[in-house]
């Protein structure tokens, strides 16, 4: 029995040189051809379960979405957005970026924008390259309105008015010079016997002269406490330059102030201090030059001025930028040119290592398009006029690093002229912007032929060249275009 069990082993036992590759692929080969059974119930409800899941998660989902856009919708309705113009998704994208305070999606500043433009005239502001601190002001300016806690303007404004007898002779100039904050008045002058038209403010004291003089007339400039308004003195000096037009008043470093005026055919410099003293006077000769604007720059100043060149027995006026030493001594000169615009500066400062530019711009074809219109229209003003020069102008904040390199735009306002930069007495820089509200055809008129008003804004912008505020002065201007 044992040698039949052994014979049967040695018959059955592999053979050592055998490839075990194959073996193991014989047994693959013999277990996955083998039917091998399912049923079919197991399989009906697998699918069935699938199909369910499906179902459940696809109304899931269609249920969130129509939940995300009811909340987008009111959203939208609440803060008196417009959703003009925008797709599903992109309203309710808009609301998630203003929900998560993200500001980066590209369509909320053009909403929020929008909403500013047509909810409130002359706000109008579009930021060249607008950044994620400029949506998110948009939206905090935008919220404070709706809430009706948008911030409102402080700071001084001056008043002006004659006295006439009987004959209508001038009898006396008064003006008076108020501080403010919002509709409150922290304080006012009495009546000040001078014609007070423009004020430059510093830290330690208000500035406050007129614009224009009479030869041979004394002139004044005034200085005011500007935590009091208190009367501190008053310089006098005859305008023996034949003074044209007071420009600016300048802080020196030692204390002293220099007063910037245009003269016939020149500047004019003086420097005084507080007690009234004329330290020094200088005038530096400018013929062929319209001095309009002046600031301190580096060790002397930047001038504003229309340069008048003949060309073929005429007068061309081009807008030049002209940088002097301390004594106002020209020592170069820059222009700006703009090939599809007429760029037209009226103002200029330095602030914060940057020089800022007040413009406005409108195409090099303007003028004969407007006048093509208001011929071919028959019109004398009205709307239809109105919104001719509307479309047409914008005010434009330019910036840059130097006096010689070529500006960018920093800001730009639709419908708008920009006018005078200041710096207020927090240190801020302020923009004046007049939005064009009304003009009229007036061809009869000797020295203009469109003529209207515009209302006055001020855009105000901190350190850093971040808008911080715009504010409605509730001030109109009047606007002439010859």
């Amino acid at each position: 029995m044992r040698k039949i069990e052994v014979d049967f082993l040695k018959n059955h036992t592999p053979n050592t040189n055998s490839n075990y590759d194959d073996i193991k692929d014989d047994i693959n080969k013999d277990y996955f051809s083998a039917k091998r059974f399912v049923p079919k119930k197991l399989i009906v409800a697998i699918s069935s379960f699938i199909v369910v899941l499906l179902v459940a998660f696809s109304i899931t989902l269609i249920s969130v979405d129509a939940k995300e856009y009811r909340e987008s919708l009111q959203f939208f309705e609440e803060n008196q957005l417009s959703t003009e113009g925008l797709s599903r998704r992109e309203i309710k994208k808009v609301y998630q970026d203003i929900k998560t305070n993200s500001f980066k999606y590209e369509k909320t500043g053009e909403v929020i924008q929008t909403s500013l433009t047509v909810k409130i005239p002359g706000y109008e502001i579009s930021a060249i390259d607008p950044k994620l601190q400029d949506i998110e002001y948009m939206w905090d300016y935008w919220h404070r309105i709706l809430e009706g806690k948008e911030t409102k303007g402080k700071g001084y404004r001056t008043k002006y008015q004659t006295i006439r007898g009987d004959n209508g002779e001038l009898i006396s100039e008064i003006s008076q010079v108020i501080k403010y904050d919002g509709d409150n008045i922290i304080w006012e002058t009495d009546g000040l016997a001078y014609d007070i038209r423009k004020l430059v403010v510093f830290d330690d004291v208000l500035m406050g002269f007129s614009l224009d003089a009479k030869e041979d007339e004394q002139y004044f400039i005034v200085a005011i406490n500007p935590n009091t308004g208190e009367l501190i003195n008053t310089i006098e000096f005859k305008n023996t330059e034949k003074t044209e037009v007071g420009i600016n008043v300048i802080k020196n470093d030692v204390g002293s102030y220099t007063f910037i005026s245009r003269i016939t055919g020149g500047l004019s410099l003086m420097t005084f201090d507080l007690e009234g003293n004329i330290l020094s006077a200088y005038k530096e000769d400018y013929t062929g030059y319209e001095i309009d604007s002046a600031t301190k720059y580096d060790d002397g100043l930047l001038l504003l001025a229309l340069k008048s060149n003949y060309v073929n027995d005429h007068i061309i006026k081009t807008q030049v930028i002209i940088k002097t030493d301390k004594m106002g001594k020209k020592l170069a000169e820059y222009s700006y040119e703009n090939d599809k615009y007429n760029y037209f500066i009226t103002d200029i400062i330095a602030y914060n290592g940057k020089i800022y530019l007040s413009t406005y711009f409108l195409p090099k074809e303007e003028t004969t398009s407007i006048w093509e219109y208001v011929i071919n229209n028959h019109l004398s003003g009205g709307s239809d006029l109105t919104e001719q020069f509307r479309k047409n102008y914008n005010a434009s904040l330019l910036v840059c690093d130097h006096f010689d390199v070529k500006p960018n735009a920093f800001y730009t306002v639709k419908s708008a002229v920009g006018a005078s930069l200041s710096i207020n007495d927090e240190g801020k820089l302020v923009w004046n912007v007049e939005n064009i509200e009304k003009v009229v055809f007036s061809p009869g008129t000797s020295f203009f032929i469109f003529g209207g008003t515009t209302e006055i804004y001020e855009y105000i912008f901190n350190e850093k060249g971040k808008l911080e505020n715009i504010i409605d002065t509730n001030e109109v201007s009047i606007f002439r275009r010859s």
